[in-house]
């Protein structure tokens, strides 16, 4: 496994890491201790890297186990079975029935995970971003109605036409308080108005990535299901698969594999009884993460049988992966910094060299930010702007990992758009939250602690840390919470002028 992290708050952006030394971690995922994968994964290659993948695309998505206990789906007792990996071991086992026990059910310790499939194969989508840092969106991305201008109540428009008064707050101070408010909620919409199109290009940003359409660019990021053959069935059965709850349906994809292709599954699409006596090759991805108060990533996939008068159906439950952010136990593989400033140039250098000469896999990858202003200047906090995790499941090769780009709930902060633009590839996707944070949202608040147990309690991907100050908190914390991995901790960092846990902690090995 590899990390994104930062060298402390400096004008840098963040280091590649390497391995994960921890067999615990992989009990996070369902990986049994000690099977450490040894396919190469992902998350280790090139941020730019948009060749081939950790695995071929010819590899099957389940592997079957050698027969244990059968699990037959015969006409006589007109029986079917669709399964995930439950056990998390990599494979769906549709002649055993390791993957049979509590399949409809998730939990913490059991249950199919899959993959938000949120990277940008080719440059799709990021190679239509352009403008000012980042700031104008091509025609592939969704489009979104801007609100209209906002009237002033034709009364209180009259006033103010026809006032002797000056200025606009010596007018305000003979108003009504009834008047007063109606004029406030108006300018507070107008400025709305005025604020939209760059709000909405910053929301939009987000929403163009692999999965935001139904064409599949990547199968290596689908997650298995199968379903057992049912070769008693008559030649007029018929099959269906869908997913419960209309908003899980709308947050997932799934995909059939026949004849060596994989084709996308509407709602109302009919498996015909050749395929199914053969027993269906399926695989699942999402089009998000988990969000709080939101899509909780929870998925139950409903497989139904008609064949003549009689009909069966089977589910089995999923849950999409968590994403993680990355410690410091990992060694360091790239260092990301900005520039933009002409004082800057000597720093940017030097860390090059230093990269260099520690012998690192990657060079120092550089954001140009000239253009991008945050807080009347040059935005070159690029541990600030965005934050560097992932997201893995287990693989029949081992773990299959996308390194996911994390935006600060920052809306007013243009820089975060060029993770958005420069940093998505084939293996490397981004996320926003929402939120137009201070200075507790820049992500130099965000500091990861290495896996670690206390008092008998086993943190395996570790704990995030955050600082708050009285009874404000960071929009991110939300997002940390709803992932249900890293417990995230709070603390009182009031104490500091720019409130970030970066300027007085740091993990390191011992």
């Amino acid at each position: 496994m590899a990390k994104l992290a930062y060298i402390q708050d400096i004008v840098l952006g963040c280091v590649l890491l390497g391995d994960l030394p921890l067999s615990t971690f992989y009990r996070v995922l369902g990986c049994p201790p000690g099977k450490r994968a040894e396919a190469p994964d992902p998350i280790s290659h090139d941020l730019k890297n948009d060749g081939a993948v950790n695995h071929p695309e010819d590899e099957p998505l389940a592997t079957p186990h050698q027969p244990s206990t059968p699990v037959p789906a015969t006409i006589g007792s007109f029986r079917v079975t669709i399964l995930a990996d439950s056990n998390r071991d990599g494979k769906v086992d549709v002649t055993g029935n390791t993957d049979l026990a509590g399949k409809e059910t998730w939990t913490a310790e059991s249950g199919a995970l899959f993959l938000a499939n949120i990277v940008d194969t080719d440059q799709r989508c990021s190679s239509q971003i352009t403008g000012s840092c980042a700031s104008k969106l091509g025609d592939i991305f969704p489009k979104t109605s801007l609100p209209k201008s906002p009237r002033l109540d034709p009364e209180l428009a009259a006033k103010k036409r026809n006032r002797k008064e000056k200025s606009d707050s010596e007018w305000l101070k003979v108003l009504s308080e009834s008047d007063k408010a109606t004029y406030n909620e108006y300018l507070k919409k107008l400025g709305e108005f005025w604020d939209a199109p760059k709000e909405v290009n910053d929301l939009r940003i987000s929403e163009c990535h692999d999965s935001s359409d139904n064409v599949l660019r990547n199968s290596i990021y689908l997650a298995p299901l199968r379903t057992v053959p049912n070769p008693g069935l008559s030649d007029s059965a018929t099959g269906s698969i869908t997913v419960f709850d209309e908003t899980a349906a709308s947050k997932v994809r799934l995909f059939y594999k026949a004849g060596g292709q994989w084709t996308f599954v509407t709602s109302n699409y009919t498996f015909q009884a050749l395929d199914l006596k053969a027993g269906l090759e399926l695989g699942i991805d999402a089009r998000d993460v988990r969000r709080p108060g939101g899509w909780d990533g929870r998925v139950t996939v409903e497989f139904r049988v008609k064949d003549g008068e009689r009909e069966a159906k089977d589910s089995v439950a999923l849950r999409v992966a968590p994403v993680l952010t990355q410690h410091y136990g990992q060694s360091a593989e790239q260092l990301l910094t900005a520039s933009g400033h002409p004082r800057l140039a000597g720093f940017v250098k030097d860390l090059g060299e230093m990269s260099s000469t520690a012998g690192l896999k990657k060079p120092l990858y550089i954001f140009e930010n000239s253009e991008c202003i945050f807080s009347s200047g040059l935005d070159i906090w690029s541990q600030d702007f965005f934050e560097p995790g992932y997201m893995s499941i287990p693989g029949p090769s081992g773990l299959v990992s996308i390194r996911i780009m994390i935006r600060s709930a920052q809306a007013d902060r243009p820089a975060g758009r060029k993770v958005f633009q420069e940093l998505r590839s084939n293996i490397v996707g981004a996320l926003q939250t929402p939120g137009r944070g201070g200075t507790l949202d820049s992500l130099g608040n965000l500091e990861t602690i290495p896996p670690y147990t206390y008092n008998g309690k086993s943190y395996a991907a570790g704990r995030t840390v955050m600082g708050s100050a009285g009874r404000k908190k960071p929009y991110m914390m939300a997002f940390l919470e709803a992932q249900e991995t890293q417990a995230p901790i709070e603390l009182d960092t009031s104490w500091l002028k720019v409130k970030h846990t970066d300027e007085f902690i740091q993990f390191l090995p011992v």
